[in-house]
């Protein structure tokens, strides 16, 4: 009978072992679970951190596309002074040629006077072509400006899909991780 108890409390005791260790292997899991949520959590802060540089590099794209279109103002109003500048000039000409008409009184003066202002209506045309060379040369700019911010926001685009795959991923990571 002694033998027979002796028995019955070894095979207790070794449950009791088998219970530990299935307790040991649970906290281990346990364990393993903690540290999957831990990295879990260091991948969402990895792209919040992701998303912060995005919207930086964005900031700093419009401040570019901004000081871009500051110095293409600066060109233009340069331009714009240059051009009231050779009109200025084209003013004193025609004074000139005004006083000169009211000075002529020979026939030689008079061809003269008319040479002169042909070639006063030859420089009139040539600052109206180059005027519209101007007006060109600036649309031509626009269509770059254009150009340049739709590939800016194509650039944008793709990176908000890699994003949004990236977020994907993650929520898939922990819906394996709650099941």
């Amino acid at each position: 009978t002694s033998l027979s108890e002796s028995l019955s409390a070894s095979t207790s005791l070794s449950e009791s072992l088998s219970a530990s260790t299935s307790l040991s292997e649970s906290l281990s899991a346990s364990t393993s679970l903690s540290e999957s949520l831990s990295a879990s959590t260091s991948l969402s802060e990895s792209l919040s951190a992701s998303t912060s540089l995005s919207e930086s590099l964005s900031a700093s794209t419009s401040l570019s596309e901004s000081l871009s279109a500051s110095t293409s103002l600066s060109e233009s109003l340069s331009a714009s002074t240059s051009l009231s500048e050779s009109l200025s000039a084209s003013t004193s000409l025609s004074e000139s040629l005004s006083a000169s008409t009211s000075l002529s009184e020979s026939l030689s003066a008079s061809t003269s006077l008319s040479e002169s202002l042909s070639a006063s209506t030859s420089l009139s045309e040539s600052l109206s072509a180059s005027t519209s060379l101007s007006e060109s040369l600036s649309a031509s700019t626009s269509l770059s400006e254009s150009l340049s911010a739709s590939t800016s926001l194509s650039e944008s685009l793709s990176a908000s899909t890699s994003l949004s795959e990236s977020l994907s991923a993650s929520t898939s990571l922990s819906e394996s991780l709650s099941a």
